[in-house]
């Protein structure tokens, strides 16, 4: 089976994107999901993060806080 990638974001805080993720890190990612929605600030603390997420990480987007740019 080949690896799978996966995203993690809400609107008020960054996106996580993770690739190389298998079944067995199923749990981690939703722990992950978790972490992220009761997240006062919208992060995923590294330090929270399960192992599965920290070697797996390829991206963090910030927010897009750019409202008066928009139409």
């Amino acid at each position: 089976a080949k690896p799978c990638a996966a995203a993690l974001s809400r609107p008020d805080g960054f996106s996580y994107v993770f690739s190389g993720l298998g079944c067995e890190d199923l749990a981690d990612l939703a722990l992950g999901a978790r972490l992220l929605a009761e997240d006062e600030r919208g992060l995923l603390p590294f330090r929270d993060r399960p192992a599965a997420l920290k070697r797996t990480l390829v991206a963090r987007i910030p927010p897009f806080s750019h409202h008066e740019d928009l139409p």
